[in-house]
């Protein structure tokens, strides 16, 4: 950002009072006594009745509202009740005088107004899953939460929209720059019970980072509610699949004045295990694999934020992450040859290792944000810090006889990897009647350092072995500056969104003495248009561009070995993918939501994996080599017409067809897929004290990338029982009935098909048990903001 952008900034800061001046209305409430009346709501609708100012009288019965000038219906009323309208034409600061109201049975004392969410809402850009309405999601961590998600698949290899390439995901509003196994373990230490929503935006506007090509992922902590002095919550978790896993947790929240506090301390403990079976069809021979591992989880994790409200108009925060963290793993590879005739020859491959890691994670966020005035004027800015530090011993032994030629390896990988992301961004919103603007920029600095050693072991003594040890630096800095403008025409909203991103990389291998860089500039532009026929059709179309970034990881050239025939390899010389994606989409009633959206990806990256038929080495790297067309056809439904019942039911038809480049002879897939999900909540009893969930999934063979992915059928089932005071949550829970969720793959590599059948130990166990205590009780009637209704609109 200039000097120039700077002093900008701090003109609209200095002068604010003069530059964004309101007309203000004000006036006084009295009841038939002549009584101030206190906490009774005063709302101001224009000509469309959009309820675009709302406040609340104070303890003289005195309330003030700032608006433009113009017509409007001025309401005074309470807990659904009007009391007195009248119309004003407003074109200087107006005194109203005083309003009397009559109604005798008008509540003076301060109230509480709380309702339940729904668990599933859809917006125009975004489906929102209440997690902290689910009974599937209760008990264990932002993982297993997204796995239950509508629209998301997740499993080892990442974080994906069904039908569609990767996400990125972010943490309240923060994008969280891993990807990978290190998003996955970083999701493994937020307990589930701390979240209050989960956002899947497949549109995302201007204003968020254009990182992830098929959206972006929002899942939002739980936080101090108004009114809270305080509230703790204790929960413990036992979780049961091949082995067994425990967890407990404390959450605490409170209220002083003008501070808020809020903490939570997740410890986990136990292991799961993993079998992975792989076929290889050479010409000669058939390699059939089978890696098992057994994976040991040993996490402490906490989080505590505070917030201060000095008044209406300035609000600060900050907020603290940190997790130790130390997985290890026992694994066996074997891998038995066949010839032609499909008999065991007295060719193998054997390999045992084990591997220990060491991993601690820091983030710290400091934000503050500026309120202009009552119509939600506002400028926000954070500055973020994250590190994580990771350190990793894994040693593996094989032995070998493959065509004739028998080898012995014992070999110890020790390597360190450093992540340092620094962001900082400052966001503007420019609320009117009709019009809004949002303009903001953001700056973020990413190095990691990567340390990998290579030992070969003979005996006691360690041999490092120069040419497979590696350290990679990498940086990663990206600027940038965004704008995007929502208007409303009688039944038309629009808002159109530019983001522009210069982004510069570098990564340095000192063993290899390569230096590879990459300079590019991009522009991402965002279109919604809506039209609302009435008041249950309304329809919209929206357009986006969005980047996929390769992560530090994929740019490392070091090599990961499994055994002597098969490893891993960075590439850094990868490029970025980009997808764009229009959809048309159309909502019924708020209940019945379909779309119809076409999907560009150009210039894709992927892990792929490389077979030769003439060593017999697998090598997997990853490549830009292809590019995707994506027709999809999306319907979600929720019904609502029996009292003691909740079902969210969505699916999804595409048609994907992946063109390779010659990297991989030009292959053309083409795959026609099928998605259902039905999410069900049914109350047992008259108190609603009991209940039980009921979920099924299918997914058919999909085409990603160039891979086909076999079908999937997944079945839970969950009960839900709330002690009579519900301070007390007894959830049990019963993930992959008839585990039937196995991941199954297959490719072509150089004429050599690759088979994959894989299990993640997804049948599970699970009984969770959660206790709240504390004053949360305080009569204090919650405050919306005065931009609420622009808010929505926009969203």
């Amino acid at each position: 950002m200039t000097k120039r952008h700077l002093l900008s900034l701090l003109l609209i800061i200095l002068f604010q009072n003069q530059v964004f001046s309101q007309i203000k209305i004000s006036g006084q409430i009295k009841n038939e006594k002549n009584n101030p009346v206190e906490f009774i709501e005063i709302q101001l609708q224009n000509k469309d009745s959009i309820v675009f100012k709302s406040e609340l009288t104070n303890a003289e019965g005195k309330f003030t509202l700032e608006t433009e000038k113009g017509e409007y219906s001025l309401f005074v009323r309470q807990l659904g009740v009007i009391y007195h309208k009248q119309k004003i034409n407003i074109n200087k600061d107006t005194y109203i005088g005083i309003i009397n109201i009559t109604e005798k049975e008008l509540q003076l004392q301060e109230v509480v107004i709380t309702s339940k969410k729904k668990l599933i809402e859809r917006k125009v850009d975004r489906l929102i899953f209440n997690v902290e309405n689910s009974i599937s999601a209760s008990g264990g961590d932002a993982f297993d939460a997204l796995k239950v998600t509508p629209k998301i698949q997740v499993d080892n290899n990442g974080i994906s929209m069904i039908g569609k390439n990767g996400m990125s995901v972010m943490i309240d509003d923060r994008l969280i720059q891993l990807q990978g196994d290190d998003l996955i373990n970083f999701l493994k230490n937020i307990q589930s019970d701390n979240i209050k929503s989960i956002e899947v935006i497949s549109v995302p506007p201007a204003k968020y980072d254009a990182s992830g090509n098929s959206g972006l992922i929002n899942i939002r902590l739980k936080k101090v509610k108004k009114g809270e002095l305080f509230k703790s919550t204790l929960n413990t978790t036992y979780e049961q699949k091949t082995y067994a896993t425990s967890s407990v947790g404390n959450s605490i929240y409170s209220q002083v004045k003008k501070i808020s506090i809020y903490t939570n301390i997740f410890y986990k403990n136990g292991s799961y295990k993993v079998t992975e079976n792989r076929k290889y069809k050479y010409p000669n021979q058939l390699w059939d694999e089978e890696n098992k591992r057994r994976e040991y989880n040993d996490a402490l994790s906490g989080r505590i934020g505070l917030d201060y409200k000095n008044n209406d108009k300035n609000e600060f925060g900050l907020i603290y992450f940190g997790s130790l963290n130390n997985p290890s793993n026992k694994e066996i590879d074997n891998t038995e040859i066949y010839n032609n005739d499909n008999l065991l020859t007295s060719y193998y491959s054997n390999t045992n290792a084990n591997r220990k890691i060491k991993e601690f994670t820091h983030s710290f966020n400091t934000h503050y944000k500026k309120t202009l005035d009552t119509l939600g004027k506002s400028i926000t800015a954070n500055l973020d810090y994250f590190v994580t530090n990771q350190d990793t011993k894994r040693n593996f032994i094989t032995n070998s006889f493959v065509n004739d030629d028998y080898s012995y390896l014992n070999v110890l990988n020790n390597g360190n990897q450093n992540i340092k992301i620094t962001t900082s961004n400052i966001d503007v919103e420019l609320p009117y009647t009709k019009i809004k603007y949002t303009f903001g920029g953001k700056i973020s600095f990413i190095k990691t350092n990567n340390d990998f050693k290579f030992y070969n072991v003979l005996g006691d003594e360690n041999i490092l072995d120069i040419t497979q040890s590696n350290e990679f630096n990498y940086t990663e800095n990206t600027q940038a500056l965004y704008f995007d403008i929502s208007n409303k025409i009688k039944k038309w909203e629009f808002k159109i969104g530019l983001r522009g991103e210069n982004t510069q990389t570098k990564g340095y291998s000192i063993n290899l003495n390569q230096t590879n860089t990459n300079n590019y500039f991009k522009l991402f532009p965002t279109i919604y248009t809506t039209y609302t026929l009435n008041e249950k059709n309304v329809f919209s179309i929206d357009y986006s561009r969005r980047v996929g970034r390769p992560s530090y990881y994929m740019t490392n050239p070091f090599r990961t070995y499994t055994n002597n025939y098969s490893y891993l390899e960075g590439n850094p010389f990868i490029q970025p993918e980009f997808n764009n994606n229009i959809e048309l989409s159309h909502t019924y009633n708020d209940n019945l939501y379909t779309a119809i959206s076409f999907g560009y990806l150009e210039n894709g990256k992927s892990q792929i994996q490389i077979l030769d038929p003439n060593t017999n080495i697998s090598k997997s790297t990853y490549l830009n080599f292809f590019k995707v067309y994506n027709y999809s056809f999306d319907i979600y439904y929720s019904f609502k017409k029996i009292k003691w019942l909740e079902s969210n039911n969505s699916a999804n038809i595409s048609n994907r067809k992946t063109v390779a480049n010659e990297l991989l002879n030009n292959q053309i897939v083409k795959q026609t897929s099928f998605y259902f999900s039905s999410n069900n909540t049914i109350n047992l009893n008259k108190s609603k004290t009991l209940f039980t969930s009921v979920e099924l999934l299918y997914k058919s063979k999909q085409i990603i990338n160039i891979f086909e992915i076999g079908e999937v059928f997944n079945t839970n089932i969950g009960f839900k029982y709330l002690v009579p005071n519900k301070k007390i949550q007894i959830t049990l829970n019963f993930y992959d009935i008839f585990k039937t969720n196995i991941y199954r793959s297959s490719s072509f590599s150089n004429g050599v098909q690759s088979i994959s059948k894989n299990y993640y130990d997804n049948q599970t166990f699970r009984i969770s048990l959660l206790y709240k205590f504390g004053n949360n009780k305080i009569n204090v009637r919650e405050k919306k903001g005065g931009n609420e209704s622009e808010s929505k609109r926009t969203n």
